[in-house]
């Protein structure tokens, strides 16, 4: 403590100075309570942004914990089986091909060929009525799933008692909306959609096919087997459904075929039917045989050899027919010109095909009833007749077109009864 008067230093609790003796006045208490620091840390209020930002990841959380278990349920084998069956019942091709087990090279079970086998399959056909799916059970190791189905009606009959069924499904190896597991029908015993494998199609060398409106390239050429006259093409995986083919032979010849294929018999080779060809295709046949016919008899009415009229014939003269036609040409020439009547004038009068098919070497033959008149005559006096034959002509592919390389017979007149 100072003293006020003099300014010596004294102690604290002195009355007077001790230099000059002056009292000394005590210092006033401050009685104004001290406040007392709290030890706890202060909270920071969070404003209105950050807790917007909280409500947002909460509601995130909620939302995607929803999604996970609705994926979970959708992509569950018993809600597959309500879907396939709803699918089914609803004729919803599109989707049931989603639900088909096909593995490897699907070049030619492609949707559209799917779709077009499932089409005809359910067509007229019955739904499944008040089907309940049933329990679900596990195999091998989880991949495979065993759903049972009650229901009042199965598809493709026509009763209306209870039944059974049970739908086996395969764990795909690629997921489901990123992580779920996938499901397919492993066994797909409602719509018998099977497959087989290796199926093999022979054609004549050179024919184009269309395979459920894919084209077959030479990629699938079996390059083992070959033939001088054919071609076998092995598709990897096909339907073992009724399947729409097309095939285009050498000369512009096309014809649709529709092909079942089976696990057991893996083989189709082509044949051809009057049935197969277009009422265009068979006139423009006839045509081209009516020609030929008509050429040829001029040749014999002219005294003409076989090397002067050979060029209306297709240039293979390896073939058996066109040697045979040769020889008979040269008989009948020298059977006219030996008679005592002469063939002045012949003319096919129509000719209607009668069948159609392949020869060994896949030559075309073509048998028609041909309708006929000719003209003979002696010592200046005219016989006129007329009669029809069976006659099949040899026919291979010459450019846009087929061409006459043999004939079974020539045609029987009064000097020349074959």
């Amino acid at each position: 403590m100072y003293c006020s008067e003099c300014g010596a230093k004294n102690e604290k609790d002195a009355l007077f100075c001790e230099e000059c003796g002056a009292k000394l006045e005590q210092p006033k208490e401050d009685k104004t309570p001290k406040k007392k620091t709290s030890k706890k840390k202060s909270t920071k209020k969070l404003n209105k942004k950050q807790w917007i930002i909280i409500g947002i990841m909460i509601a995130v959380v909620v939302i995607l914990f929803i999604v996970f278990q609705v994926l979970k349920t959708q992509t569950s084998p018993s809600k597959i089986v309500e879907n396939y069956i709803e699918a089914i019942n609803n004729k919803d091709y599109e989707k049931l091909y989603d639900y088909a087990n096909y593995t490897g090279d699907q070049t030619f079970i492609s949707k559209k060929a799917y779709t077009e086998a499932v089409k005809e399959k359910l067509e007229g056909k019955s739904t499944i009525n008040n089907f309940v799916v049933g329990t679900t059970t596990y195999e091998n190791g989880g991949l495979t799933a065993v759903v049972t189905v009650n229901a009042a009606m199965r598809l493709g009959t026509s009763t209306t008692t209870d039944s059974s069924f049970e739908i086996k499904l395969t764990k795909e190896k690629e997921k489901a909306f990123l992580f779920f597991p996938k499901w397919t029908m492993a066994d797909d015993e409602l719509l018998g959609m099977n497959t087989t494998e290796n199926y093999n199609i022979t054609v004549p060398k050179d024919t184009e096919i269309t395979y459920a409106g894919v084209k077959v390239t030479d990629k699938y050429l079996d390059k083992k087997e070959k033939e001088d006259y054919t071609e076998t093409y092995i598709l990897p995986q096909v339907l073992t459904t009724s399947t729409n083919v097309e095939f285009k032979l050498p000369g512009g010849l096309e014809i649709e075929k529709e092909i079942t294929p089976s696990s057991y018999s893996k083989r189709y080779s082509l044949s051809i039917t009057s049935s197969d060809l277009t009422d265009k295709t068979k006139e423009k046949l006839t045509k081209e045989a009516t020609e030929t016919m008509e050429t040829t008899m001029k040749g014999i009415m002219d005294n003409k050899s076989f090397d002067d009229i050979k060029s209306v014939l297709a240039e293979k003269p390896d073939s058996e027919y066109y040697k045979d036609f040769a020889e008979e040409y040269a008989d009948y020439l020298k059977d006219v010109q030996e008679d005592s009547k002469k063939l002045t004038s012949f003319d096919v009068e129509s000719m209607t095909v009668s069948s159609i098919g392949f020869t060994r070497d896949y030559e075309l033959s073509l048998r028609v009833r041909m309708s006929y008149s000719w003209t003979e005559t002696e010592n200046g006096k005219e016989e006129d007749d007329d009669r029809y034959n069976y006659v099949t002509f040899y026919m291979i592919p010459e450019e846009d077109n087929y061409k006459v390389v043999g004939i079974s017979s020539f045609p029987a007149t009064v000097s020349y009864l074959w």
